[in-house]
């Protein structure tokens, strides 16, 4: 069995998979709480699915860009539980989990997150007979240039800004919102991809991935 990480925004995700059918998905806002809440989460999983930790074969983890604490705890999470059992870990891009199941639909999408100081993370990619490309690498974009820097003929999914709308500058379609954000499903599905095209298994090589240089937040009262 698999079990998914995803922490790498505001709504935190954990899945269960079995060969990488669905066992149980949950996703919930988490804000900045990653550090309470995640571990709880993971026990609670296993415990209301009845599956005994020792009966985990892999960790996926999202590994961002997205939150400079959330990533640090769930990637940290993921690595600590795949030492202490023995286990592959893998790890897989968020915007590629996110732009995953809008790729079974449109044949070119672009995944956007809200990346702070009026800045988005962007990765566009282009779905073909043999499987996906990557048409823009994750990058950081300021708000005013967020639309000359979406491929033509992309769906923007994700967490895309109010006024950006279909058929504006080549925008095919605009998925928002949460509907656009669950991920952990993907990030499984991805990772058992991953280990099959010979991603590494060790865990030592599960990195987080940030765009800048984390900044200093107010702690949570």
């Amino acid at each position: 069995m698999e079990l998914t990480i995803d922490s790498a925004s505001d709504y935190a995700g954990i899945g269960l998979t079995d060969g990488g059918g669905l066992v149980h998905e949950r996703s919930w806002y988490c804000h900045r709480r990653h550090s309470v809440e995640m571990l709880p989460a993971i026990v609670a999983l296993l415990d209301c699915n009845g599956v005994d930790k020792r009966r985990l074969e892999l960790i996926v983890a999202c590994t961002g860009p997205g939150s400079y604490v959330g990533l640090r705890v769930g990637v940290s999470l993921a690595k600590t539980l795949a030492y202490a059992l023995d286990i592959p870990a893998v790890g897989v891009p968020r915007l590629r989990a996110d732009a995953e199941r809008w790729l079974r639909r449109y044949p070119r999408v672009c995944a956007v997150h809200r990346a702070g100081r009026s800045d988005f993370a962007i990765a566009a990619y282009e779905r073909a007979e043999d499987g996906v490309s990557t048409l823009v690498e994750p990058i950081l974009v300021a708000a005013g240039d967020l639309l000359g820097s979406i491929p033509a003929d992309c769906a923007v999914v994700g967490e895309a800004p109010a006024d950006l709308v279909p058929d504006r500058e080549g925008v095919v379609a605009v998925v928002a919102g949460v509907a656009g954000q669950r991920r952990p499903l993907n990030v499984a599905l991805l990772g058992l991809q991953a280990l099959d095209n010979g991603a590494s298994r060790d865990a030592r090589d599960l990195l987080p991935v940030y765009l800048r240089p984390a900044v200093q937040q107010p702690p949570n009262r």
